[in-house]
């Protein structure tokens, strides 16, 4: 219970995720180590009420891993095929 506090602090978004997940979601989410992507499968959840098994089929997938990685090639893509010069592509840009 402690360490739900502690990663689900956000007042904002506790009470929905919260009602959307079960605590069975909820200990497949607490083992994750980033905060970034605890969010994201908590919110895939949420949003597509996904099962307890089709949460821990997404985390062995590496789904949110996937998703910003694609997501960053993405980015760089575009980055490349725009009119920009060059000299402005850094990685703050990206």
């Amino acid at each position: 219970m402690m360490l739900f506090a502690t990663r689900f602090s956000n007042t904002e978004i506790l009470p929905t995720l919260s009602a959307k997940l079960s605590w069975s979601h909820i200990l497949e989410l607490l083992p994750l180590k980033s905060a970034e992507a605890q969010l994201y499968y908590a919110q895939e959840v949420a949003e597509r009420n996904l099962a307890v098994r089709e949460l821990r089929r997404q985390i062995s997938r590496k789904a949110f891993e996937h998703r910003s990685f694609s997501s960053s090639r993405f980015l760089i893509n575009a980055a490349l095929n725009s009119s920009e010069p060059s000299s402005e592509l850094s990685p703050e840009n990206l």
